[in-house]
Parts: structure tokens; sequence; C-alpha cells
């Protein structure tokens, strides 16, 4: 009866530490969704011109909004 009884508490004892650990790794996701996020401002001129949206619209290409004009009608009456 004396090692059962061992036994049962170890068995016990592990089984806590898990659940524990599942506790402590549920908290622990949950304090870092609570937290906010603070994200540095990427270095861009903020100094916007006619000059600097005519280049915009007149660039080709996937980083161009040449691309724009053609989906949205005001957009392209506007840049003629």
């Amino acid at each position: 009866m004396a090692v059962s009884l061992a036994a049962d508490t170890v068995l016990f004892s592990i089984h806590s530490a898990i659940r524990l650990s599942a506790a402590l790794r549920k908290a622990f996701a949950d304090s870092l969704r609570a937290r906010e996020l603070t994200l540095p401002l990427p270095a861009f001129d903020s100094a916007i011109s006619e000059t600097t949206i005519e280049d915009f619209f007149n660039e080709p290409g996937p980083k161009g909004g040449k691309q724009f004009l053609g989906q949205i009608e005001r957009l392209d009456a506007l840049h003629e």
C-alpha cells in the first residue's frame, strides 16, 4: 500500500506540473496580447507637392500609381 501511495503521489505531482505549465503558458500569452504594440514610423518625406503627385501617377509598375488610373474613372479624369 505504501508503494501505491508513493506512485499515486508522483503521478499526481507530474499531472499537476503539466497543468500548471499549461496555465502559465496561457497566462503569458494573454499578457502579451494585452500589451500595446508601438511601431516606429518609417522614414518618409512628408512634404507633398504637385510634382510629387504627378511623378507618382506617371510612374508605371507595381510601385507607381499609373496602374490605378485605368481602374478609377474620376482619378483618370483628374490626371488628364
